[in-house]
């Protein structure tokens, strides 16, 4: 049966505090460090914990640094441990030391963090360009609809409540189409990602969000691409940062520091040879190339406060923020040895 949104978001939050408090209570007063001999060169390095990447891939920075060394030349190995039955309870797998880096939508990390989760966001991750924008939202290529105001009353598939795929169609609405209140403009249809496509094609939802390339739809002439979230908030509102919980920075700083640097180092050479970095990701995953969302990264691995704080004002716009939390107080540059404080 379908969730409704007020009983999916509600259900979510008792997810992510049960889970918080049954992880945290598991977890040791003191998070020992945990390290590694490098097979070659007998050196010692801090293993980092990670999520193991999901089959439907982008171009992960976690594997580039792994394969082209930059984890190493920083002292960290990486372990990948596996995957989550949800993403819900991402936040509380850190907040727990079950894995030590998480990353999703700035977003659903603000949410987290309102939550009570103490996790701070320290480099920056994928970010939206007009070529490489975060999400896509596709119709039919003979779909009629072709504007915001064509989209009310419409059937809008996406894969969930209470993250960027919701509220970007909102936000189309609101910001390009002039409608101060687009909630219930449309009708939601959740469906797994994977199912959207072909539940658009056989005409169950006329609208569907995709976490994907537009040249993967340039090369399907029955698809034609409505918006994307690059034409609703420029490059401000697709950041998807790491984050660390508070108790790994105040434990070890310096791997943090040295973390974030070689993320800095994957997101710019990532950036800087995108095909390439497809290659490694599909040969490494054995997927297909076409179906990995080459996203562009944060610069340097800097976060800035604009695509945090875009997203305070999104959800304070609908209510879906406890007020007073501010961007500050959620992210940090100070380990990032690109960052200059101005």
């Amino acid at each position: 049966m379908m969730l409704k949104r007020k009983e999916s978001l509600m259900l979510t939050s008792i997810i992510v505090i049960i889970a918080m408090l049954l992880l945290a209570g598991c977890s040791s007063p003191q998070q020992a460090r945990q390290v590694t001999k490098d097979e070659t060169t007998g050196k010692t390095l801090d293993v980092i914990k990670l999520l193991s990447p999901y089959p439907t891939a982008v171009a992960n920075v976690y594997i580039i640094a792994d394969k082209l060394g930059f984890f190493k030349e920083e002292g960290i190995k990486p372990e990948f441990v596996g995957e989550l039955p949800s993403t819900t309870q991402l936040v509380a797998a850190v907040t727990s030391g079950q894995v030590d880096v998480g990353g999703k939508h700035v977003n659903t990390t603000i949410s987290g963090i309102a939550a009570g989760a103490k996790v701070k966001m320290v480099a920056g991750g994928s970010v939206t360009t007009k070529d490489q924008p975060h999400m896509i939202y596709v119709v039919k290529a003979d779909s009629p609809i072709k504007s915001p105001q064509d989209l009310v009353g419409k059937r809008v598939g996406i894969s969930g409540y209470g993250g960027c795929t919701e509220y970007t169609p909102l936000e189309y609405l609101h910001l390009n189409g002039g409608i101060a209140d687009p909630k219930g403009k449309f009708e939601t249809i959740i469906l797994p990602e994977p199912n959207l496509e072909q539940a658009l094609l056989s005409d169950k939802v006329d609208v569907i969000g995709l976490h994907l390339s537009p040249q993967y739809v340039q090369k399907h002439p029955d698809l034609r691409i409505l918006f994307t979230d690059y034409d609703v908030w420029g490059e401000r509102a697709g950041a998807c940062p790491a984050y660390v919980s508070e108790k790994f920075i105040k434990e070890k700083p310096d791997v943090v520091k040295r973390f974030v640097a070689a993320v800095a180092k994957a997101n710019n050479w990532v950036n800087a040879n995108p095909d390439k970095a497809l290659d490694i990701i599909a040969q490494e995953l054995k997927v297909d190339k076409e179906k990995i969302q080459a996203y562009h990264y944060a610069d340097d691995g800097i976060i800035t406060d604009d695509s945090v704080q875009v997203w305070i004002d999104i959800l304070n716009y609908y209510h879906d923020l406890k007020p007073g939390i501010k961007a500050k107080d959620l992210y940090t540059n100070e380990f990032n040895p690109n960052f200059k404080n101005k």
